[in-house]
């Protein structure tokens, strides 16, 4: 398994070829989000593709709403482990920022 924090903006290929990506918040990787990243594992083992898995460091409502009271169920690098004990594959932790949504006030 392999854990890639992507910073903003991204500036090279992060992998070269094509992938099954599952993105996704995962807050908690609960048995709907577990589902959710074993049917992809199946697809891209059906396909012959690489599996990724993508989620976030912060909520989306932190990012388009500027809402900051959320409490989380994981921290970004236990989501990262569950997600990689479920998937196998490269799981991929992206950081939300202003620029990066393309709205400015977003709030980001």
């Amino acid at each position: 398994m392999q854990v890639i924090h992507l910073p903003y903006p991204v500036k090279s290929n992060i992998i070269p070829s094509k992938i099954i990506l599952v993105l996704g918040f995962f807050d908690g990787v609960h048995l709907g989000h577990q589902h959710l990243i074993t049917v992809a594992k199946d697809i891209a083992q059906e396909k012959k593709l690489p599996l990724a898995v993508m989620t976030f460091d912060r909520h989306p409502r932190e990012v388009y709403a500027n809402k900051s009271n959320f409490k989380y169920i994981d921290t970004i690098d236990e989501k990262a482990e569950k997600m990689a004990a479920v998937s196998g594959g490269v799981t991929d932790t992206g950081q939300r920022r202003a620029s990066l949504c393309g709205f400015p006030n977003a709030g980001c």
